[in-house]
């Protein structure tokens, strides 16, 4: 099983690389459709927004009778699978306007230091009730929180590829 602090490295790296790659476009750029059906990096870390995963380790929860780690490796073969194109659900979809750059990077920040400081004091193994993904059912807080890692990690190489089309090199 993973353990708590491998939990919380693996969040810290991927959302650090994340609000690095969003802090690297300017106010324009942010805002810039990079193609055709494309959002925006704005657009992007909206929706990294409406879909952070900090109440799942806050919220309602029920003891395991699992292992507290056995769905990760499904998570992984959803949301790490490149060559699928994904729609999002409704409610975490994010609005067509334009974004504040210092804004949008302050309160995702904000939101990963919440999140990092559930990390360290919550029972990782409880499974979260309130909410479940289909198809995967319900959840442990540690497989919420590998969600959110590999759900940042697939927006990570869209912003990647969103820079390189916007301002024409690596982010």
């Amino acid at each position: 099983m993973q353990t708590k602090q491998a939990t919380l490295r693996s969040f810290e790296t991927t959302f650090t690389s994340l609000l690095q790659i969003l802090s690297a476009f300017n106010q324009e750029q942010l805002n810039t459709v990079p193609f055709e059906g494309s959002w925006t990096a704005g657009q992007l870390g909206r929706h990294l927004q409406k879909g952070a995963i900090t109440d799942t380790l806050t919220g309602p929860s029920k003891p395991t009778m699992r292992q507290p780690d056995e769905k990760m490796p499904i998570i992984e073969s959803i949301f790490l699978d490149f060559n699928t194109k994904m729609q999002s659900p409704d409610f975490v979809r994010p609005e067509d306007m334009v974004y504040d750059r210092d804004r949008l990077i302050h309160e995702l920040s904000q939101i990963v230091a919440r999140t990092e400081a559930a990390i360290q004091v919550q029972d990782l193994t409880l499974t979260y009730t309130e909410f479940d993904i289909p198809g995967i059912g319900e959840m442990t807080r540690m497989e919420w929180i590998h969600f959110g890692v590999c759900h940042a990690q697939r927006h990570i190489r869209q912003l990647k590829n969103i820079y390189e089309h916007v301002v024409g090199g690596r982010a």
